[in-house]
Parts: structure tokens; sequence; C-alpha cells
């Protein structure tokens, strides 16, 4: 069994290096199998958490089956949703909310900022790997790993502080678009004009 501190990490990397985009002639939305089964979000959540949970090493092929026809854009939903319930200061990890206010469990803030983690967080991403490439052992690289996720969290703070409102414009409607980034040019102009690189 995974200890949750490595768990976290590996779910923190897999946001930072992962960037998974399905090609086609019709783009999938939001609700997009939910004529055919209403209720297919939670079916597939659930006989992930369960099988996941009987036995962690699933994570990643169960990820695979399920979005393998891209159904829901991203292959970070699961791990991005852990991120953010584990992260100390959610205010800045999930600024799109509901209509609640509250925050919504998305990897849309993670895809808008995908440039920003890129280039701030490269040192400390290329420290980890060269790691990983000379011990296979997860344990002797969990120090990169944790400067990497600490990175990218300073980071998304720093972001949130200085362009709030064109961060959560940005983020928001990547969510609403289901991290469609040429339906959200106009935003994300705006926030890269707020926060440049």
């Amino acid at each position: 069994m995974m200890r949750p501190s490595s768990l976290l990490l590996l779910l923190s990397l897999v946001l930072v290096h992962t960037v998974m985009v399905c090609n086609g002639s019709k783009l999938l939305k939001m609700k997009y199998y939910h004529k055919a089964c209403d209720s297919v979000d939670d079916i597939v959540r659930d006989i992930t958490w369960r099988k996941v949970a009987e036995d962690p090493s699933f994570a990643a092929k169960l990820l695979r089956l399920h979005y393998h026809d891209c159904f829901v854009r991203q292959v970070w939903y699961i791990s991005s949703f852990l991120v953010l319930e584990r992260a100390q200061n959610k205010d800045y990890m999930a600024s799109t909310v509901n209509a609640a206010g509250d925050p919504i469990p998305t990897s849309a803030v993670l895809m808008a900022t995908s440039k920003h983690i890129a280039s701030r967080c490269r040192d400390a991403n290329v420290a980890f790997l060269k790691c990983k490439k000379s011990d296979a052992n997860p344990d002797k690289c969990l120090d990169k790993g944790q400067q990497v996720t600490r990175c990218v969290l300073g980071l998304l703070k720093d972001l949130h502080h200085s362009c709030t409102k064109e961060m959560d414009s940005y983020a928001g409607c990547m969510y609403y678009n289901t991290d469609e980034f040429e339906l959200c040019r106009k935003e994300q102009k705006e926030f890269e004009k707020a926060c440049p690189l």
C-alpha cells in the first residue's frame, strides 16, 4: 500500500507532467454522455474509487480505460481532486466555485496555469526527474518531488494573489468548456496579460 505522502506526491507530479488532449471532429462538452446515461459521472467515479481502494496500482489502468475516448477531456480529475482536498490553503488552489460558493474539484486551475507551472517549476521538476532516473526507489526522491509540489502550490498562491479576477475567469472558462483551450483564448489572453510568464 502506498503511503499517503507518496500518493499525494505521485498525483501532484501527474498533474504537472501530464497533458492529454483528445483529437476528434466533435468537441466534447460537459454532460456529453448524460442523454444516454444520466448518472455516468457518478458511476465511473464510484467504480474507480472502489477499485483503487482495493488495489492502488489499478489507478493508472482505470484512468486510461475510462478516459480513453476523451470521456472528461482531462485525465487529472480524480488526482486533482485529491490535491485540492489536501492543499493546506484551498483558496488559491480551487478558485473556481459553484453557485453556493464552494470550490469545484477540477483540474481547470492547473490547466489554466500550466504555462506558468512549466516555466516557474522547471528546475524542481528536472531535479526530480533526474533523481527518479538514477534511483527507482520512490522514497529516495521524495524530497525532490515535494519541492515540485511546493513550487506548484506556491506559484498558484502567488498567481491568485496577483491576478485573482483574471485567474478565476480563465479557470472558470476552462472548467465550463471542459478544458478546451481554444474556447477560452480571450480569458487566457487577459490572464497572461495580468500575470505574464
